[in-house]
């Protein structure tokens, strides 16, 4: 039907309209590549991120604990010493 509307294609025509498809074909599979490599690259920086957030975070966590730890520590000590000032004053009564 469009052969009888707009009339047949020349050789030559059907040629460029080929080799422009090739050129929008091999664009294409370039871009492809591209995007493929710029994906990959984004997935490994993302990785190293991962692990880096990981290692801080445990770092982060083992720092907390020590503190905690410590000002327990600290808390116990000052407990023992009221306790201890409590038992000399009634031992005193």
């Amino acid at each position: 039907m469009t052969t009888k509307l707009f009339g047949q294609e020349t050789p030559e025509q059907r040629e460029a309209r080929i080799k422009v498809l090739e050129e929008q074909i091999n664009e294409g599979e370039q871009q492809l590549k591209s995007k493929n490599l710029e994906g990959r690259e984004f997935v490994k920086n993302a990785w190293t991120d991962i692990e880096r957030f990981k290692e801080q975070k445990n770092r982060d966590l083992k720092e907390a604990l020590i503190s905690y730890a410590v000002m327990q520590i600290s808390m116990c000590k000052k407990g023992i010493q009221v306790w201890t000032n409590a038992k000399e004053c009634f031992s005193k009564m």
